[in-house]
């Protein structure tokens, strides 16, 4: 599930470092 949220974020352009901070701040 997380590679899913992954490929999510690098498709709206965002880096997967700041997927992670995104993850952290919002609980899907």
């Amino acid at each position: 599930m997380s590679e899913h949220k992954i490929t999510l974020t690098w498709k709206r352009g965002e880096n997967p470092f700041e997927y992670q901070k995104y993850s952290r701040d919002h609980t899907w």
